[in-house]
């Protein structure tokens, strides 16, 4: 586990934490070409939550409980400093600074190229990019969508060297999350150039199916990361993985003709059944423990958040002071090397 830890600073005689971001190495498995394939079930079998199931239990009671005394998804937004970024306005989205906080903590450099292509799910990781770029008239950007077609998966898979590939699929549905998420990764895995990253927002990770996901993801690059930025929401399931060093070229054929048996399977597959796993290998059990780690590191900080604003709510005392919240974000846009970003919400 590689982490910032937090530490403190004296400001007016007073001492004050800093709250910084934990990332977490997640091992590379091997993976043949000819183990990657679709595996379904009935739909009336449980897909389950097959890993770090008291953690999964618990978050799952303790979700149900709030959303019998109020709309959480709405508290969860008014209890982040970080809305102050956005202000009032709920169509916009926290994702782009997300994107930034990222940038700086894994310590890329895309501002020194002299051209970049990445690919995308969300507009708003576009704008991320043009701000760290200064909107460089060099950059080319593909916004993806309606991934629902085997016409879509020739059409975006044959951009060619992309360098930074952006997949989302971060709700509170874990296997339709897995299932977007993998026809996300059916086109982007076919694109990438040689060394080019990878960044995914993603949600829960309890299932055979996310870990296999997880592990093909594994297998394509030098690094793989998890980490949850500041500025996400703490009692969210969001969390990102950021992938370096992609290690195949662009243009590969069997890549292609394996991620387009796959991808078509996908969305092939008939409404009475569910896609229970993508590898057709044991994964092994040292795997397997890392992703309990990684639910573990990720979910106490939003078990805690949780308790929190039942408490709070309990003595309606849910929201922060603005002043506080504006002077958080001040500190992170400091940190960020960000100017006049903050509006009133």
């Amino acid at each position: 586990m590689y982490t910032s830890q937090p530490y403190y600073i004296k400001a007016n005689n007073t001492q004050k934490r800093l709250n910084t971001m934990i990332y977490y190495l997640f091992p590379k498995t091997f993976i043949k070409s000819n183990l990657i394939c679709c595996k379904t079930d009935t739909d009336n079998v449980d897909i389950g939550r097959n890993y770090s199931n008291s953690l999964s239990h618990y978050l799952k009671q303790l979700e149900e409980h709030t959303y019998t005394f109020f709309d959480l998804e709405k508290v969860c937004r008014l209890s982040n400093p970080f809305r102050c970024l956005v202000g009032g306005d709920t169509n916009l989205s926290l994702v782009r600074y997300e994107v930034i906080e990222l940038y700086n903590l894994m310590n890329f450099s895309w501002e020194g190229l002299s051209h970049l292509s990445t690919s995308h799910i969300n507009k708003y990781t576009i704008h991320a990019i043009e701000h760290i770029r200064n909107k460089n008239l060099n950059d080319k950007h593909f916004l993806i969508e309606n991934l629902s077609t085997v016409a879509a998966f020739k059409k975006y898979s044959k951009l060619s060297a992309i360098d930074i590939a952006f997949c989302e699929s971060a709700t509170n549905n874990e296997y339709l999350n897995n299932i977007n998420l993998l026809l996300q990764l059916c086109v982007s895995l076919c694109s990438l150039k040689l060394k080019g990253t990878c960044i995914i927002k993603i949600g829960d990770t309890f299932s055979s199916l996310s870990l296999d996901v997880i592990t093909l993801i594994s297998h394509f690059f030098e690094k793989t990361f998890f980490i949850k930025p500041n500025v996400c929401y703490i009692a969210s399931c969001e969390k990102y993985i950021v992938c370096k060093g992609f290690c195949f070229g662009a243009n590969d054929k069997l890549r292609y003709k394996t991620f387009l048996k796959l991808y078509s399977a996908i969305i092939d597959c008939p409404p009475d059944k569910c896609i229970r796993r993508v590898l057709d290998l044991d994964i092994p059990l040292f795997v397997c423990g890392k992703l309990e780690e990684v639910n573990s590191i990720m979910g106490q900080p939003r078990l805690e958040k949780l308790q929190s604003i039942l408490t709070s709510m309990e003595y309606r005392t849910v929201r922060t002071s603005a002043d506080q919240d504006m002077q958080i974000c001040e500190e992170w846009c400091n940190k960020n090397e960000l100017k006049n970003k903050i509006t009133t919400s």
